[in-house]
């Protein structure tokens, strides 16, 4: 009997296997409830369902205890995946497991199946899924805010080209990015995304303007002028003073000022008539 359970123990013991702590084991694709099942192409193992909930639990952790040397749970959680060298493909997948499992994140298994369905592959989704997935809660909801608009656009039919896309060429920042390219009929769109509550609205010099101006100077960068700026917020501010500030910004850049509050779906129906 202890011959039979010693071999047992090799057995197991044997299927485990570390990179950078984070345990994974040769269990097969059917072996875990995921919401994506998260094979790895390089190593085809499957990560444990209990190493992936300690992931998701230390992205959302700042805190720096003594024994991690000055760096937080956040930053350990993502040098081990760092670890795993994995392809963007399986970033995405691991990711969107994630932040199902955070639940402040409120997106649902069914919700993160679409997100995944219709995004996967884009340029910069695996990135920025990395970053609704971290500690920062203002962070997390802008940037899932710009993947479900993303969203919304490839169910409306415009082609996603790219999520977060870096841009070097304001002149007033070192670097920057565009957080959403769309295109749809030989016309391009480029998107600024902010998700604010309606009483506290984002700084107009320090965001607002500052984005609208890389909106245009990115509509520069590029070889075609059938091109739509648009700044867009998930709810419309309630400061009368603001709201007529922000439209003046906005028609200083010939920027497109759109308000969500009436749904995503209507957004996409209506950005596809901007000129």
């Amino acid at each position: 009997m202890l011959k039979v359970l010693f071999i047992l123990l090799a057995f197991y013991s044997s299927q485990a296997v570390s990179f950078g702590g984070a345990l994974v084991r040769d269990l097969g694709e059917s072996a875990t409830k995921s919401v994506i099942p998260f094979i790895s192409k390089n190593t085809e193992v499957l990560l444990s369902k209990s190493e992936i909930k300690r992931l998701a639990a230390e992205l959302k952790n700042p805190a720096r205890p003594l024994y991690l040397n000055g760096e937080s749970y956040a930053e350990v959680a993502a040098k081990r995946i760092g670890a795993l060298q994995l392809s963007n493909s399986e970033r995405e997948r691991l990711f969107i497991e994630i932040i199902v499992l955070q639940k402040s994140n409120h997106l649902s298994k069914r919700e993160a199946q679409e997100l995944y369905d219709n995004l996967k592959g884009v340029e910069g989704f695996a990135t920025a899924l990395r970053k609704v997935a971290g500690a920062s809660f203002n962070q997390s909801k802008g940037h899932l805010a710009e993947i479900r608009l993303a969203n919304e656009a490839k169910k409306n039919g415009f082609n996603v080209q790219a999520i977060g896309k870096s841009f070097r060429g304001d002149p007033n920042k070192n670097v920057t990015d565009i957080d959403l390219i769309l295109t749809k009929n030989n016309k391009t769109y480029l998107l600024e995304v902010k998700d604010y509550a309606r009483a506290a609205p984002p700084n107009l010099d320090t965001i607002v303007r500052p984005d609208m101006e890389t909106l245009k100077f990115f509509q520069q960068s590029l070889n075609t002028s059938d091109t739509v700026k648009i700044f867009y917020m998930t709810h419309k501010p309630s400061s009368p003073r603001y709201l007529r500030s922000i439209e003046e910004a906005a028609r200083f850049n010939n920027v497109h000022l759109v308000f969500g509050d009436k749904g995503v779906d209507n957004v996409m129906h209506n950005i596809v008539h901007l000129k």
